[in-house]
């Protein structure tokens, strides 16, 4: 159990949205130790007979693209992942879980 206080999780949820012909996938940053907090990092939406174009809400700067070939929907994913900003909440929330190993370290002697 201690392992998995280090260890921050990508997580990939995607369904059908509800009254429509559209699918769409939420991926967010999940840290089971903080509790599961999970932070959302991106939306991505499409018709699910056509793929294309494929809508991506970037959750980090509350902005919307949309790509007609896959290269395109590739570059998105690629400028959002390597921002500065999802790199920082990465390091901001790893610094986190340090700190709370460390006051669990100190509470219980571990």
């Amino acid at each position: 159990m201690k392992d998995a206080l280090n260890f921050l999780f990508w997580n990939l949820n995607g369904k059908p949205l509800e009254g429509s012909e559209c699918f769409f996938y939420l991926l967010e940053i999940s840290v089971p130790a903080l509790d599961g907090y999970s932070f959302g990092v991106l939306i991505i939406y499409y018709e699910i007979m056509t793929i294309y174009p494929v809508n991506t809400i970037n959750l980090v700067h509350d902005q919307n693209d949309e790509s007609e070939t896959e290269e395109q929907f590739v570059n998105v994913l690629g400028h959002i992942l390597s921002s500065d900003e999802v790199r920082k909440v990465i390091q901001r929330l790893l610094s986190q879980i340090s700190i709370e190993k460390a006051m669990h370290t100190d509470e219980f002697g571990e």
